[in-house]
């Protein structure tokens, strides 16, 4: 006979979308508070700036605020289908990763794109590595607490 925990062991465990949208907006929430993700960088609360790229001043810091949002949600639904299976070390690791390979594909839309924004680039670099890491580590710490207790063994008792 099969018991639970052999069964939570075999059966793959589906990609939480709900749960990798969560861990986005509370991350890019952090990311639009401290917009470089650290609290000792020159651009502040005030600064209308995406994912750590600051936006000329003609942008209105509410839809600059919108597109970080949106964006954050994105890079999270990127970030949670590739560390959804790994330990929670190895996935705020991989997180880092994806976040410098999710900077590089930035980088090359702004480049080509939006000539203007680009700049200031080692600053964007560490936002977006810190963006990786964070969100895969709020994703594997939300999907793990979320699951419910009858996902959860009993103890062995008498």
């Amino acid at each position: 006979m099969e018991t639970q925990e052999q069964r939570l062991i075999e059966e793959p465990r589906p990609i939480r979308w709900s749960v990798a949208m969560l861990a986005g907006l509370v991350i890019g929430a952090w990311f639009l508070i401290l917009p470089r993700g650290i609290p000792w960088s020159s651009v502040t609360f005030f600064s209308a700036a995406v994912l750590g790229r600051v936006m000329p001043p003609d942008v209105p810091f509410l839809a600059a605020a919108v597109l970080h949002m949106a964006l954050s949600v994105c890079y999270a639904l990127v970030i949670a289908p590739v560390v959804h299976r790994l330990r929670p070390e190895l996935a705020i690791l991989g997180g880092a990763v994806i976040g410098f390979g999710l900077y590089l594909l930035n980088l090359a839309a702004v480049y080509y794109l939006f000539h203007w924004a680009y700049g200031r680039e080692p600053a964007v670099i560490v936002a977006h590595v810190l963006f990786g890491a964070f969100a895969a580590g709020a994703y594997r710490g939300l999907a793990s607490r979320r699951r419910g207790i009858s996902d959860v063994a009993p103890p062995p008792g008498p």
